[in-house]
Order: C-alpha cells, then sequence, then structure tokens
C-alpha cells in the first residue's frame, strides 16, 4: 500500500480494500499449505499433485469459514481505515 498512497482519499480507501484482500488472498495460501504440509506428513496423499488439489479446497474451505459478516465487515472497514491512515501519512511525510 505504501507506494501508492498519496494520490487522493477515494483512491486510498480502495487501495486499502485491495491490499486487504491481496493479505486475505496470502493468508489462505500460507495456511492451506500448511495444512497440506501436515497432512503430508501424515501420509494423507498419494502424489504430489492430490496434495495440492486438496490444499486448494483447503483454501477455499478456509474462506467459507472467513466468510461471515462480523468478519467480513471487520476486513472491508478495516481496509478502509487503514487506506485512509496511509493517505493521512502520505500527505504528512511526502
Amino acid at each position: 500500500m505504501g507506494p501508492r498512497a498519496g494520490d487522493g482519499v477515494v483512491r486510498a480507501v480502495g487501495i486499502g480494500l485491495s491490499t486487504v484482500l491481496a493479505t486475505l488472498c496470502w493468508c489462505l495460501l500460507a495456511w492451506g499449505g500448511y495444512q497440506m504440509i501436515l497432512n503430508s506428513t501424515r501420509m494423507r496423499y498419494g502424489g504430489p499433485v492430490e496434495a495440492l488439489q486438496d490444499m486448494a479446497n483447503l483454501m477455499v474451505e478456509y474462506l467459507f469459514m472467513v466468510a461471515t459478516a462480523p468478519i467480513i465487515s471487520a476486513i472491508l472497514l478495516g481496509g478502509m481505515f487503514c487506506g485512509f491512515l496511509a493517505e493521512m501519512a502520505a500527505k504528512r511525510w511526502s
């Protein structure tokens, strides 16, 4: 988000939302990968393709766990607020 801040409040809110959604995707990838590694050490997969397919399934499963109204609203409002704060910081220190 950092270098993209400083172009106005409306754009900063959009940048904050895109940043928080990108972070959510990375977190889902990391958690799905972690669970896949744990499952693979327990010899639950027949091969690497099956492990990667299960990792994608785990990511979708965790996405549905996170997709509740309080969490979605916290993610969206937090992203907009952080974008606004980044905009204020860019105006002050650049």
